[in-house]
């Protein structure tokens, strides 16, 4: 059996001479773990939620100081790998490098990414029978930004379905040079990957996580200040605006010791292409826009603090500074401007640009979200070098088996909360025959798979179990107000409605309580679910 190792880097896998090749129009899917999929096939909520644990579990685990790691070194590199796994697609290219569970590791642009691979491929085993190791990467960075401290609600896009590489050397550059400028920063985003601007600037924001080390890339400390790099917000724009910003040459190269210019405030650096999505610096050795060598600063904190609006774009080249600026500002400096104004803003453009790049060299119909994969009437199929898979799923029921999870849409365990409200169906308890998808799924659609359906929202925005009741069992079981007693397990607690509310309902509303009441129903008020007709108007 291959050991993980030997999945880490190009090099491992030449030397255990697993012969691994790349087509001229796509990668060959192949797996070096004995039993693990290089292709996700069928997934179910409860195989989702069991991976999304193992990742949560642990961030919030790294988040403990221990010796030789910061609070925010996992999260970082968690964040930096699947930008470099994305990163890699050139189109046109003879490979297909694109989010694919592998990265040059021999690259220098990519060092220091060893250990966080060897992270994930441990909890990545706990669940490889399942998930491409291609996909697992993508998850846990969604999963190590909305567990670093974003709204509760936060949730960024996800979709099953990459494809691990058999190969990943390459020659050329394709990631971007942190000397280089806001040309730079298009070539890949804009021409490689076909984002817009306003994205690469958002998605530079991720920048707020983690720190640089020397001997990876030349540099040292961190973005934001360190307190602060284990969260994910848009502290990173603030800080490029409102701190004053020196230029130096304190950087040094670890492929050929030579100086690399860097900015910085204090303890805390900003590189080239960070400062040239607010500043027009020009490049490495280039002093065309900055005065002084300085940039950012107090005039536009003070821009921050009292919500000023952007300056607008100049037709004719790089906006003008506002009063006091010691800066020529560059193109992008609205995007990042309204990013240091408003986190909002910047943690809805973050999720959009995410999504895009995350997807990237992708064909639409490539990947789906979990509601497709996890279709209980479909049998669980991916490739796999050795048919050793752990779960299982019966086409004749809508039972679904795991390791770690049963769930099933019929509950046997004992119940120990009550409902205020029992009906037969008549009492305003019907499906709305109305109620569609966007691709035109009705109420009957949901009813032939409710534990995994019921979540979905129709084109007027109601979810399913609101508009869906008897598709998704919730007549017998509707209430007027949310129930005291109700508890679902959620790992090792029992949780309650209260919980569920706080806690991205949209996901944990499709939970099944102790005495298999579904969440949807004994939760109305946290849930926005069905509620009886005869429940008095509040």
């Amino acid at each position: 059996m291959a050991t993980l190792a030997a999945y880490t880097t190009c090099s491992a896998l030449v030397a255990v001479a697993l012969l691994l090749a790349a087509t001229a129009a796509a990668q060959q899917c192949t797996s070096a773990v004995a039993g693990c999929v290089c292709e996700t096939g069928a997934v179910t909520s409860a195989q989702y939620d069991a991976m999304y644990a193992t990742l949560a579990t642990a961030v919030q685990q790294s988040k403990s100081p221990r010796r030789g790691q910061r609070p925010e070194d996992f999260v970082g590199a968690i964040v930096r790998l699947s930008f470099h796994d994305a990163g890699e697609f050139l189109p046109g290219s003879d490979d297909s490098f694109r989010s694919d569970g592998f990265v040059h590791i021999d690259n220098g642009d990519n060092a220091g990414l060893q250990q966080v691979i060897a992270q994930l491929d441990t909890l990545w085993r706990q669940h490889c029978s399942v998930v491409s190791r291609a996909d697992f990467w993508v998850l846990a960075a969604k999963v190590a930004i909305e567990q670093s401290g974003t709204p509760a609600d936060y949730e960024l896009p996800f979709r099953f379905g990459r494809v691990d590489a058999a190969t990943c050397a390459y020659t050329g550059t394709r990631l971007p040079s942190s000397q280089g400028g806001l040309g730079e920063i298009e070539r890949v985003f804009v021409t490689q990957m076909g984002m817009t601007m306003r994205d690469a600037v958002a998605l530079l924001g991720a920048h707020t996580l983690g720190r640089m080390q020397e001997v990876n890339s030349g540099y040292e400390g961190s973005w934001v200040n360190g307190r602060d790099a284990a969260t994910f917000n848009n502290e990173y724009f603030r800080e490029l605006l409102g701190r004053p910003w020196r230029r130096t040459d304190n950087g040094l190269s670890p492929a050929d010791r030579q100086p690399l210019e860097q900015w910085e405030a204090g303890p805390q650096l900003m590189l080239n292409t960070d400062m040239s999505i607010a500043f027009h610096i020009g490049v490495d050795g280039d002093t065309v826009g900055a005065n002084n060598n300085v940039c950012g600063g107090r005039q536009l904190l003070q821009q921050i603090v009292n919500q000023a609006p952007p300056p607008p774009r100049g037709p004719n080249g790089p906006p003008p500074p506002p009063a006091g600026a010691n800066c020529q500002l560059s193109d992008t400096f609205a995007d990042s401007h309204e990013f240091a104004l408003d986190n909002a803003a910047f943690l809805a453009a973050f999720a959009t640009a995410f999504g895009k790049m995350t997807e990237v060299g992708y064909a639409a119909g490539d990947l789906v979200g979990l509601d497709v994969v996890s279709d209980s009437s479909s049998t669980t199929t991916a490739t796999t070098t050795t048919t050793t898979s752990t779960s299982t799923t019966t086409t004749s029921t809508t039972t679904t088996t795991t390791t770690a999870t049963t769930t099933t849409t019929t509950p046997t365990s004992t119940s120990t909360s009550t409902t205020t409200t029992a009906l037969d169906g008549s009492d305003g308890c019907t499906d709305d025959a109305a109620w569609a998808r966007t691709n035109g799924r009705t109420c009957v659609w949901v009813s032939s798979n409710p534990a995994q359906r019921c979540d979905q929202t129709g084109t007027d925005g109601r979810r399913a179990w609101l508009a869906c009741p008897e598709a998704c069992g919730a007549c017998q079981a509707a209430r007027c107000a949310d129930d005291a007693a109700f508890r679902a397990r959620v790992g090792r607690r029992d949780r309650s409605c209260t919980w569920i509310r706080r806690h991205r309902p949209g996901r944990n509303c499709l939970r099944t309580g102790i005495g298999g009441v579904p969440a949807h129903a004994a939760c109305p008020d946290a849930c926005g679910g069905f509620t009886p007709d005869s429940c008095p108007d509040i």
